[in-house]
């Protein structure tokens, strides 16, 4: 997407003693010195990156930025600004179809927040911002059912994830009270809410998140702390356990201090006073042997990777290649974010790509769609 790699926004989350649910207490925080200086090199932790330009046609042309990208059995999925409709290409780029049910009828959308492959069905669950999701097969041409939320509780809904087959975690970042919670489709009610956080935070500063805060692995539900990169497991019982302190010392990002102040304010603050912390944690991933996430210190991008199996951590601003890898998607068998193609040398060092991708590169026009880069790891 257009200024990916800017900060885009961030969650910033209170854990509210006031709700029914409580956050579990983080006993243990993995300690992260970023003053030390770390040398990463792709070569160790992946085993090749390539690039996979997205097809471009006078009918294929995708919006700016990109809103959410999903991986599903090797092929892309994304959504863009100011387009209702779900982007499909195959793993070598090439345009499959356009999924497109915008509109006001029974089987239609009025609006994509966020969209889906449920892990229980197999079928596309595309979200709307009005409290409803429209459910389709895998493909996203035929219709199946449509889940309405009790509007008596759920009024606006972001983002969302399934949780078991008959309830689902939800994020709103608009309105008063809760922004998370977790309905059971079956009772057609909010079981339990969490997470009070002032409006302001939204609105008015740009520390709010705009990708999911949500992300599977194995059968775990994760939700990631945007604003420290703390992760959660969310139960199904509406708690969140800690899974992943970090600890940065000195360089903690407090948001008990923020005020409600005009959008302008908090421009200016992000590049100066949260500038020397390290926060907007928005892009992340996790399969069996690492914890990824991309981070802003010091108004510079950052990566984070934590090796499970070693129990070790490492923070870097590129690869030693001169490369980005941040994790935008991630499985068990790579890595996946997207550049335009006036990001994608500053995204990627072409001396690290095969002849024939350095073929592709050289044949990308400033106004062809996204491309995406792909870290196999080891």
């Amino acid at each position: 997407m257009k200024n990916l790699f800017i900060a885009l926004s961030l969650l910033l989350c209170i854990l509210s003693c006031h709700n029914n649910q409580s956050v579990e207490k983080r006993e243990h925080a993995i300690g992260v010195d970023l003053e030390k200086k770390q040398e990463v090199s792709l070569h160790d932790f992946f085993s090749k990156v390539e690039i996979i330009p997205l097809e471009t046609t006078d009918s294929v042309v995708m919006g700016d930025p990109v809103m959410e990208m999903r991986v599903d059995n090797g092929e892309y999925y994304f959504t863009c600004a100011k387009q209702q409709y779900i982007w499909h290409f195959d793993e070598n780029g090439h345009f499959i179809q356009k999924i497109n049910h915008h509109g006001s009828g029974p089987n239609e959308y009025s609006e994509i927040s966020d969209f889906r492959f449920n892990r229980f069905t197999g079928n596309l669950e595309i979200l709307s911002p009005w409290g409803y999701i429209n459910v389709y097969d895998h493909s996203g041409n035929t219709f199946k059912n449509k889940i309405l939320f009790n509007k008596e509780k759920i009024n606006v809904v972001h983002n969302f994830i399934e949780l078991t087959p008959h309830s689902y975690l939800l994020f709103s970042d608009a309105g008063k009270g809760n922004k998370m919670h977790w309905y059971d489709t079956e009772k057609n009610d909010v079981i339990a809410e969490t997470y009070d956080l002032p409006e302001f935070l939204f609105f008015n500063t740009p520390y709010h998140n705009s990708f999911t805060p949500f992300y599977c692995y194995n059968d775990s539900v994760r939700f990631v702390q945007a604003y420290n990169g703390d992760v959660f497991t969310a139960t199904t019982k509406g708690e969140l356990k800690s899974t992943y302190r970090f600890d940065f010392g000195e360089y903690n990002f407090d948001i008990s201090t923020l005020e409600e102040k005009p959008i302008e304010y908090y421009v200016v603050h992000s590049n100066t006073t949260g500038a020397k912390y390290a926060n907007r944690f928005i892009a992340y991933g996790e399969n069996s042997k690492y914890y990824m996430a991309r981070f802003k210190f010091h108004n510079r991008l950052y990566h984070l990777l934590l090796d499970k199996r070693k129990g070790e951590v490492y923070c870097f601003n590129k690869l030693k290649e001169d490369c980005f890898c941040f994790p935008l998607c991630m499985d068990e068998k790579a890595l996946y974010f997207v550049a335009s193609p006036d990001e994608l040398d500053m995204a990627i060092n072409k001396d690290v790509l095969s002849a024939e991708d350095k073929k592709k590169q050289e044949a990308i026009s400033p106004n062809d769609n996204h491309i995406v880069i792909k870290y196999t790891f080891k």
